[in-house]
């Protein structure tokens, strides 16, 4: 919505004007709109990471491995990093993805992951960067962001998952999406943080109308597995 406030993206436009890579694709033909409102037909999600464990749901080693290197330096959790030219699967298998005839609202992740990419392609920076240069830092949010694991002491994090099929670990200060985390760095979907005591920081956000709650905290065999979630609305007006 700030791009489209400054007139950089018009949300009745196609993705493949900003996207040049969709070109010729039925990604291509999707409009802004149709991705943001979810209404363009995409798949709800792509288990990507099936394709990259086991049968007894353990990372495979031609994927991951605990040190980071130049080919694994993606950090889907803590000791683990996956190759980084599995990105490319990722995004063929996006593109490549059926659309449905039927347009009503159906949730997907696919759309945020596109709509991550239009952001940083036209603002010309990685979407952690251009939320927390446009709204976080104006704002005095100073822990609200993605990847709180290479910014905070993790005591003042909040755990995010008892992950038990993918990533085998406690998940904290990384995203518990597997799709996000294997995209690298950020995307809009599931991927904002905030540290427990900026209780101050969420309410700001809840205040002046920019912040809505995605999902709540779900448990399972009574532990929590992963926390309340929450995105951004906001237009220059809101900041």
């Amino acid at each position: 919505m700030r791009l489209e406030d400054e007139g950089k993206v018009h949300i009745f436009d196609t993705l493949g004007l900003y996207l040049p890579e969709l070109a010729g694709t039925e990604k291509g033909a999707l409009t802004i709109e149709e991705v943001m409102t979810h209404r363009a037909g995409l798949e709800p999600w792509i288990p990507f990471y099936l394709e990259t464990i086991t049968k007894k749901g353990k990372p495979m080693p031609e994927w991951y491995q605990e040190k980071p290197d130049t080919a694994f330096r993606i950090p889907v959790a803590a000791h683990l990093f996956m190759r980084y030219n599995y990105i490319d699967t990722i995004w063929q298998r996006i593109i490549q993805s059926p659309l449905s005839k039927d347009r009503s609202y159906k949730y997907s992740d696919l759309g945020f992951y596109l709509m991550a990419r239009v952001v940083e392609r036209v603002s010309g920076y990685p979407l952690d960067a251009f939320v927390d240069r446009e709204f976080y830092r104006p704002m005095g949010l100073r822990t609200t962001g993605f990847n709180p694991w290479n910014r905070f002491d993790e005591s003042i994090i909040p755990p995010t998952e008892e992950d038990d099929y993918f990533r085998q670990q406690h998940i904290h200060g990384y995203v518990h999406d597997m799709g996000a985390a294997m995209l690298g760095r950020q995307r809009a979907c599931r991927a904002v943080f905030q540290c427990r005591r900026s209780g101050g920081d969420h309410a700001t956000l809840v205040a002046k109308g920019i912040l809505w709650r995605a999902a709540v905290s779900e448990t399972r065999n009574g532990r929590l597995v992963y926390s309340t979630l929450w995105g951004l609305l906001a237009t220059r007006d809101r900041i």
